[in-house]
């Protein structure tokens, strides 16, 4: 019971030290950091237009999605250039695929639609956002196509233009007046894109304890430990600590050198450790809003201390 109580009592307090109480349980990818812009994917400056881009599973790995199937509920793009025009219709179609290259010719509409709707407002820049009305299902180790077409029988000149990334054989696109495209050209202009999943992908950091406190002093002591995370950062790490069950107090590291953090268990704080008195600490890191916290450590202060289990 001492442990588990000890346990709970840290999960609670570090949550609220890391300002996770409201940790977010999605997970949104940026693939593509293009600075090019053209009119697609949503061109208004025809009346008709279609674009189809292939995002590649390795594109949604380097991006941050490395937790195989998931569900995809917001597309967002973004516009370079704003446009005041808003009219007309658009639908989106998403599509797992295996196909590793996009070729002229005829749009692909056999995906899942996803999204169907009046042409929604342009008028500011950056990313503007499309709820899924009908969720993907991305599986595992796919390929996505997006086709976006849109269209509207009145004419107008003023479009948006959209930041893209020059990706070879990644899209195709086609605009003209009266008619939707039945075919379109293939080109490199892949439009930036973010994919919003419904789950929280970020990995959890792997904490290693390299050296501990091993001996009855009524100075500070050390932890020293490696603290890694794939494909990201650190962006907090704490020692938690108290004496004979007493209030938690908590500080951040140290010393950094790389992976590598000093954390210092300060014996001021505790009001002095003196023989008989029992001390519990633990170490905490996050990152992308992942909590890690190692096992309870503890150190009876007496003239034959041991190092800790």
């Amino acid at each position: 019971m001492r442990t588990r109580y000890a346990t709970l009592a840290l999960s609670v307090m570090l949550f609220a030290a890391f300002g996770l109480a409201g940790m977010n349980a999605q997970t949104t990818i940026t693939v593509g950091t293009g600075t090019g812009s053209s009119t697609y994917p949503v061109h208004l400056n025809w009346m008709y237009g279609g674009s189809v881009a292939l995002y590649t599973a390795a594109d949604l790995g380097q991006a941050g999605w490395n937790c195989g199937s998931g569900t995809i509920t917001a597309l967002k793009w973004n516009i370079q250039t704003a446009s005041n025009y808003q009219d007309g219709t658009i639908r989106i179609w998403m599509k797992n695929t295996s196909q590793t290259s996009v070729s002229s010719g005829a749009i692909d509409t056999s995906g899942t639609l996803v999204w169907a709707g009046s042409c929604p407002s342009f008028n500011s820049t950056g990313w503007i956002n499309f709820t899924l009305q009908n969720n993907f299902s991305y599986t595992s180790g796919s390929n996505v196509l997006v086709t976006v077409q849109r269209q509207d029988p009145v004419y107008y000149g003023n479009t948006a233009y959209f930041y893209y990334t020059t990706v070879t054989g990644s899209h195709a696109s086609a605009a003209q007046d009266n008619s939707m495209p039945t075919s379109l050209t293939a080109n490199s202009n892949r439009p930036n894109i973010q994919m919003t999943f419904s789950a929280n992908c970020a990995q959890p950091p792997a904490i290693t304890i390299n050296s501990a406190p091993t001996c009855p002093s009524s100075s500070n002591q050390s932890v020293n430990s490696t603290i890694t995370v794939s494909g990201g950062s650190i962006s907090d790490a704490r020692v938690w600590f108290r004496k004979n069950a007493g209030t938690w107090y908590n500080s951040t590291a140290t010393t950094i050198s790389g992976s590598t953090y000093t954390f210092t268990i300060n014996h001021t704080t505790l009001g002095g450790v003196t023989g008989g008195d029992l001390v519990e600490w633990y170490l905490g890191a996050i990152s992308s809003a992942s909590l890690s916290i190692t096992s309870p450590r503890s150190e009876e202060h007496t003239s034959e201390l041991q190092s800790p289990d």
